[in-house]
């Protein structure tokens, strides 16, 4: 039965995904929804497979060296000798479509973490991870950037771990948070700082919050008949990334979250305490 499922889960995957590569076309990087765990990792072939935490069994590893990537202190990043400056980087970003970035709202609307300077493509980059904070905790939001230090090129990194262009000058039709939500009563960064107010355990999250970033949906949803925000964890390992199971937060700001539950088989409201 558990092969049956996860025959359908992959072909369900499979109907909405490219194969991806440094440079492919553009794909749905998201799998959907399932309410269970997904690990997604390039396999020694150097085929992208997802693997579903069925039933709530051990998450699959590729190696037992997959480890996860904690986020390191900030570090003095400084511009390039003869390339663009940092400012003029977050401005060629901000103008960029956010397009599968998995964000609420614009890019702009998002303050920017200098992570690095990253070789790509023979290429220096500004490796850029995007945040919101809130009395002095960031939540990381989104999918990392990096803009080459020349000004001439911007990639997203893709849920596999793939590099997708992204093109400058092309923001004019995004919408902000508040057109993207129009009837909700708090604001989607509220919404995101509601999670953090949970133990995290209590939401299927093992590692600190700041090592997680957030993907959202661009519009409201409804669980267990209540209109919610849709927060999906997204952590980084060494070999993989395993994207969580979503966390729901009511948009109606009275500060309800719905998580999995134990048994992985519905979504419950959660106790604050």
């Amino acid at each position: 039965m558990k092969k049956r499922v996860l025959a359908l889960l992959l072909t369900g995957v499979m109907c909405s995904f490219c194969a991806c590569g440094n440079e492919s076309s553009e794909e749905n990087d998201a799998p959907p929804d399932t309410n269970v765990d997904v690990s997604v990792f390039e396999n020694e072939k150097g085929n992208v497979v997802y693997h579903y935490n069925l039933d709530g069994e051990t998450p699959y590893q590729e190696s037992s060296e997959d480890t996860v990537v904690h986020r390191q202190e900030d570090k003095k990043i400084v511009a390039v000798n003869g390339g663009i400056s940092l400012e003029k980087a977050q401005e060629l970003l901000d103008s960029c479509s956010s397009y599968r970035l998995y964000l609420p709202g614009k890019i702009s609307e998002f303050k920017k973490r200098f992570n690095d300077i990253i070789k790509f493509n023979n290429k220096d980059y500004y490796s850029i991870s995007l945040y919101c904070e809130k009395d002095s905790v960031r939540l990381y939001v989104g999918s990392d950037i990096i803009v080459s230090c020349d000004g001439k090129d911007i990639y997203r990194l893709d849920v596999a771990g793939a590099y997708q262009k992204m093109e400058p000058g092309t923001a004019e039709n995004d919408k902000s948070s508040s057109e993207l939500y129009p009837d909700a009563k708090i604001t989607p960064f509220e919404a995101l700082f509601t999670i953090n107010s949970y133990d995290r355990k209590k939401l299927g999250l093992n590692e600190a919050i700041i090592d997680y970033t957030f993907e959202m949906t661009d519009k409201i949803v409804v669980k267990n008949s209540i209109e919610c925000y849709q927060i999906t964890p997204k952590l980084r390992s060494s070999s993989s990334v395993k994207l969580c199971n979503p966390v729901y937060v009511a948009a109606d700001g009275s500060g309800r979250v719905l998580a999995i539950n134990k048994t992985k088989t519905d979504y419950e409201l959660l106790d604050e305490n």
